[in-house]
This record gives structure tokens, sequence and C-alpha cells, in this order.
């Protein structure tokens, strides 16, 4: 049980780092989807900090991470963690509601003990 604990404080630097993007992502859809704009092109951090202006290369439990231009989905990989989760993704999958919000749930390869609740 200790040992699931630490591995979720460890965890906490990505989970904090993809809610920053998450946050960013959803000010990009809204200003630009009056132009036709749906979702950002980012398959790494580079891109990610160039597009949305959020910088991750310093968070160290983030070996990659990308958004899915196709549905906005940001996945990013695990690393200096614990095995148990090292080279796992994690994942932010939008919804968008009727009202214009955006909804996300939390998937990916991370084992369920460990996945972020909201």
């Amino acid at each position: 049980m200790y040992k699931q604990h630490v591995i979720k404080a460890k965890m906490a630097e990505a989970v904090n780092a993809m809610r920053y993007i998450s946050t960013a992502l959803m000010t990009y859809k809204q200003d630009l989807s009056m132009v036709g704009v749906a979702w950002p092109n980012c398959p790494n951090a580079v891109a990610i900090q160039t597009t949305l202006g959020v910088g991750i290369a310093s968070v160290s439990r983030i070996s990659n991470a990308q958004i899915d231009p196709g549905n906005g989905t940001i996945q990013a990989t695990l690393s200096n963690i614990d095995g148990a989760v090292d080279g796992q993704t994690l994942s932010m999958v939008p919804a968008e509601d009727a009202d214009g919000s955006i909804s996300w749930t939390w998937t990916g390869t991370v084992p369920t003990v460990y996945m972020p609740k909201k």
C-alpha cells in the first residue's frame, strides 16, 4: 500500500502537467473554433510549447507528450516513477458538451489503481 502511495505522489507531477495542457487546449479550441480550427497538431512536447505556450520539458515524469489533431486527446508517456508505470501511457480524452464546454476522461495503459480521478 505504501508503494502505491509513493507512485501516485510521483505521478502527480505528470497529472498536473497534463491538466495544464488541457486548460491551454480548451482556450486554444475556444479561440480558434470560430475559424474552423478544432485541435492543434502537436506530435511532441516542443510543438505543445510552441502552439499552446505550455512548457513541459522540465517535467521529469513525462518522457513524451502529444495531442491528437483528430480528436484532441492528450497522451503522455510516463518515466522516472516506478517500473509499474514507466513506459505506460496516460491520456486525457475530451468530450464536448452541448453548451460547448469540454469534459475530460482519464484513460491509457496505466494500471487502474494508478489512474487519476477526475
